[in-house]
């Protein structure tokens, strides 16, 4: 198959398909057009088509996960404890650990790889939690339960339990920290999250050391070697990283607001 054809196959799956009949359907609708009602199904393909088919997402992603400079392992200075916020697991009834991890499941490989190379005395997992069998069970409990019972880390692996949101995990960092005269922390999250997550601990008083992950930006990925086509067929993973955006653009309005960050 030819190099310039292989992205268009998105044509054929279910969103890229869907995208197509939407926009013939438009076209159709020519001779019978209705500017109220067909005006705004116009414009709701093209807002569509603005952030699914062209590198806007990634464009916009940019400005989130590129607000630190990269953080090389062998340069991080040790700290205190690394902290490692949460939104990496969820219950599963067929996995033998009873968690199914997402494609946040960077943040907890890294601050493992960190904790492995020595650069902190301790590591902190952040989370939310879930309803398994009728019980309400914490994230970071069931993800420090796993990794304590299958590595042998050479530092205590502590859950903090039950968070609400970053702020709750900040503040819960916040309390062990001043119980154990730790100042430093090495912060693990994703990269578009990282701007807010970095305002909350630092309110508080931490010194923050940000170490960013899972990246997901277009413009980030080595597999696209520099090279990022100005139009192409909706992709899911556009999509996804316009999700990101909205929740951390807003996220980032409600913290300001709570004074939080």
């Amino acid at each position: 198959m030819q190099d310039w054809l292989k992205p268009w196959m998105g044509l054929l799956e279910p969103l890229g398909l869907v995208w197509l009949l939407w926009g013939l359907w438009l076209l159709c609708q020519r001779p019978v057009w209705q500017r109220r009602t067909h005006g705004f199904m116009l414009m709701l393909w093209l807002f569509f088509s603005a952030f699914a088919c062209t590198p806007l997402t990634g464009i916009l992603l940019l400005s989130l996960e590129e607000a630190n400079p990269p953080q090389l392992l062998e340069k991080l200075q040790p700290a205190d404890v690394v902290v490692c916020l949460g939104g990496s697991a969820g219950p599963s009834r067929f996995e033998v650990t009873g968690v199914n991890f997402s494609s946040n499941v960077d943040r907890i490989i890294s601050g493992l790889h960190i904790l492995a190379q020595g650069k902190a005395k301790a590591m902190l997992i952040g989370g939310g939690a879930y309803l398994h069998q009728g019980r309400w069970v914490s994230e970071a409990d069931a993800v420090a339960r796993i990794f304590s019972g299958a590595l042998s880390l050479p530092k205590p692996l502590t859950s903090l339990g039950y968070c609400a949101d970053t702020h709750d995990e900040a503040v819960k960092t916040a309390r062990i920290a001043a119980q154990k005269g730790w100042r430093r922390i090495i912060l693990v999250t994703s990269a578009a999250h990282m701007k807010r997550a970095q305002g909350c601990f630092e309110k508080l008083g931490l010194q923050v050391e940000p170490v960013r992950c899972d990246f997901i930006s277009c413009f980030l990925n080595p597999q696209a070697n520099g090279r990022v086509l100005p139009i192409h067929p909706p992709r899911l993973g556009a999509l996804q990283g316009m999700g990101s955006l909205i929740h951390e653009w807003l996220g980032l309005l409600l913290y300001r607001w709570r004074g939080w960050i």
